[in-house]
């Protein structure tokens, strides 16, 4: 009752309110999603709320009780699994009272711990529970419903967040068959058959060096779909060799398609990330079809109707989702007149500042750190993740202590790989050192320790795993195409290899220095995503300021000020203007300037002058507040700042920074602002009045930025004027880049003495 009766309000009240996410609204989206429908808006929000807090008393006791009926004076788990339970219920509260309209990352962390905690408690709950056949059956029941429903929310969740892209629930199965096909050869003829030379086919995407090729392949996603699909009706061929060379042209063209649905979005990070979420989704989704069909994949080219395969099946909806590509596809054409859309490529829709070619920029060599990273972790998630019973199968030791078994094992795999996922849009979390950390040692345990030891940590790196899937790709698509991605997938031929090798030892050649070795695959995998997490780390700290910002006239103790209302770092052509501002702020000499509405494409570009300045910069109110915001850089330290938002009964709601600088060590205020449109007399009357009250509140010496000029005066008398405190003279005359000043277009003003 508490989903559902919120649920039926908030359709009733606010139906297209609730459907409509960041980007899609009805008819694409016609189904809420849970927090929308539970959180958002009154009444159902409150109602939800009432149901829940109802139930939070009942929550507590039932903890207390479970604790009083298990608990033994030699027994330290009850006393765990009961803290685990008032975590797991405090954490219901984070999410259920701080909405994700309220603070969605705090709102998501919530969730997430209330997942994490769930897992141990149910499984808690059954291991320690008084022997009761009846209760037993239930809670497994309800454990397996509750992780089971996981799978379809977390489809549901990642649908409603993204835009569908066909293609992932084939790109794994295909993928993860061709290692299997190949194998056949050496296997009958035991030893090396030659056939083994066909894992090249995952090269593919070097291809997308040539442009011709990639503007192909990203010009027409649907046709390149349907020629995958060859992969999947490699099984009618009977005799294997063909069948191995269709599904090897099915993967090469999957591989080339997938990372020219990269490369495409490689400036839209929003749209990358989804392809890349979509990408991990398809891995998931997989693994659930392997655990209903006893880990075999339906659609592999080993399958037929006969040993239960449905073949014919995937093939059908591969085809009718290709062909909907494609029908969009011309739907969208510009060549269309009456085409509502037209596809924004990455390559056609970008600047000349932004080179013609982005592919040639320089990479300073870093690209090979971000191509073996992602061969490492494409490598670790087909080892280790491309099937559900893997990392169960890696700890089992024999009887009595056997550990997880396959479906419990399939349950949690496929709930930690998720949260893997929702983990990943937390790039800081990441990328963070720490993180790369707890994965070495979740590898580690999972290697080094037996049962529940060594499978617990295989939960946590599935969870590290999947959250590198994002970051990674981006990374990678900023290289060049050919050399990046052939390496990338090189790493992961060679891996895959090694990961034979290391059985197959007396078949091979070289194989006595891998025998055995395990340890080397996963240690050498683990240094190279650390080499990747490491080089984003550098990237990172390298953009640290190495020295103080240092004033343009210390000696003089001078204070240099301006205003820019700079509309988006757009110049008049539509070209992206941060260097040129730079250049301006730069040769103007100014110690503190204020940057206005610099909100567009998520650019936050204070970063780049900031940085490039040696300035320290202010940006707020933030977007969650619904306003433009401002921006302050300056070349004296901030002591403090107050971001305000300013009263706005009828236009866009204004805003205004009051901050302390520390100038020559002492307190100087300066208040940047952006009031209201002209239109709107009574809102700028107002935010006026509130601007003065804030400057009231204020004991230092106070500079304004800020307000429409109402009047204009030159004082002439500069010949007493200290040359060392003028303007700068390079803006006289003709100025340079078409700035120069206005009010000096007289030739007596251009001498070394006047200014």
């Amino acid at each position: 009752m508490a989903n559902l009766l919120p649920l039926i309000v908030s359709c009733w009240t606010h139906y297209d309110k609730i459907v409509k996410n960041e980007h899609w609204g009805y008819p694409e989206e016609w189904f809420p999603s849970v927090s929308a429908s539970i959180g958002d808006w009154y009444p159902a929000r409150s109602i939800f709320q009432i149901f829940i807090a109802c139930t939070s008393g009942p929550r507590f006791i039932m903890i207390f009780l479970f604790y009083l009926i298990t608990n033994k004076p030699e027994n330290l788990y009850p006393k765990i699994h009961a803290i685990i339970g008032i975590i797991r219920t405090l954490s219901v509260g984070g999410w259920v009272y701080i909405t994700s309209t309220d603070d969605h990352f705090i709102h998501d962390v919530a969730m997430i711990l209330y997942l994490v905690t769930t897992l141990p408690w149910m499984l808690g709950s059954i291991s320690i529970s008084p022997d009761n056949n009846m209760t037993l059956k239930w809670r497994k029941r309800v454990m397996f419903i509750f992780f089971g429903s996981l799978v379809p929310m977390i489809y549901y969740f990642v649908q409603h967040k993204v835009h569908h892209v066909a293609g992932a629930f084939v790109y794994w199965s295909t993928l993860t068959s061709l290692a299997l096909t190949i194998w056949y050869f050496p296997l009958w003829s035991m030893g090396i058959s030659g056939y083994e030379a066909f894992l090249l086919v995952t090269c593919s995407p070097f291809l997308l060096g040539i442009k011709k090729i990639r503007e192909t392949v990203s010009s027409f996603p649907g046709i390149f779909h349907l020629l995958s699909l060859l992969g999947v009706a490699s099984y009618m061929f009977v005799d294997p060799v063909p069948r191995l060379i269709t599904i090897s042209f099915g993967i090469a063209t999957s591989n080339l398609l997938w990372t020219s649905i990269w490369l495409k979005s490689r400036n839209n990070q929003i749209q990358l990330e989804r392809i890349s979420l979509i990408w991990g989704l398809g891995l998931i989704m997989s693994n659930v079809i392997k655990m209903a069909w006893w880990t075999n994949n339906p659609i592999w080219p080993i399958m037929h109707k006969e040993n239960g395969g449905r073949n014919e099946v995937g093939l059908l909806l591969g085809i009718i989702s290709s062909l909907i590509i494609i029908l969009l596809n011309l739907y969208n054409s510009p060549n269309l007149p009456n085409s509502p859309n037209s596809p924004k490529s990455s390559e056609s829709s970008n600047s000349p500042n932004l080179l013609n070619d982005r592919f040639n920029k320089k990479a300073t060599g870093s690209w090979v750190s971000a191509a073996v990273g992602l061969g490492s972790l494409m490598f670790a998630l087909h080892s280790l993740l491309t099937d559900t019973t893997i990392i169960s199968r890696w700890v089992y030791s024999g009887y009595p202590n056997t550990g997880p078994q396959p479906i419990l094992s399939g349950i949690l795999i496929i709930t930690t790989m998720s949260l893997g996922l929702i983990i990943s849009t937390y790039r800081k979390i990441v990328i963070s050192f720490p993180w790369y950390v707890i994965g070495c040692v979740s590898c580690a345990c999972l290697y080094y320790y037996p049962t529940w030891k060594g499978y617990f940590g295989g939960l946590l790196l599935s969870i590290y795993l999947m959250s590198l899937i994002p970051t990674f790709i981006r990374n990678v698509v900023q290289y060049p195409p050919g050399k990046t991605l052939f390496t990338t997938m090189m790493t992961y031929n060679i891996f895959c290899l090694a990961h034979v090798w290391v059985v197959a030892y007396a078949f091979v050649p070289a194989g006595e220095y891998m025998r055995e070795h395990t340890d080397y695959v996963l240690f050498t995998m683990m240094a190279l995503i650390g080499l990747m997490i490491l080089m984003t780390l550098s990237v990172t700290y390298s953009r640290y300021p190495t020295e103080l910002p240092i004033s343009y006239h210390p000696e003089q103790k001078l204070i240099t000020a301006g205003i820019w209302t700079i509309h988006f770092a757009l110049d008049n052509d539509m070209w992206a203007s941060e260097f040129r501002m730079r250049d301006l702020i730069k040769d103007l000499e100014i110690d503190v300037i204020d940057l206005g509405r610099i909100i567009m494409g998520n650019r936050d570009f204070t970063q780049f002058l900031a940085e490039d300045l040696k300035m320290y910069s202010d940006y707020g109110p933030g977007p969650s507040k619904h306003t433009w915001g401002c921006a302050m850089l300056s070349k004296f330290p901030i002591i403090n700042s107050t971001h305000h938002l300013l009263p706005s009964p009828v236009g866009e709601l204004a805003c205004a920074i009051h901050a302390t600088l520390d100038v020559y060590g002492k307190e100087v205020d300066v208040i940047v602002s952006h009031n209201g449109q002209e239109e709107d007399e009574e809102d700028r009357k107002l935010q006026t009045t509130e601007l003065a009250k804030i400057m009231r509140s204020s004991n230092n010496p106070i500079i304004f930025l800020g307000i429409k000029k109402v009047g204009y005066a030159r004082v002439s008398h500069e010949n007493d004027v200290d040359p060392q405190l003028r303007f700068p003279s390079k803006f006289h005359g003709e100025g340079i880049r078409g700035h120069k000043y206005h009010v000096f277009n007289e030739p007596r003003y251009y001498s070394d003495s006047n200014n």
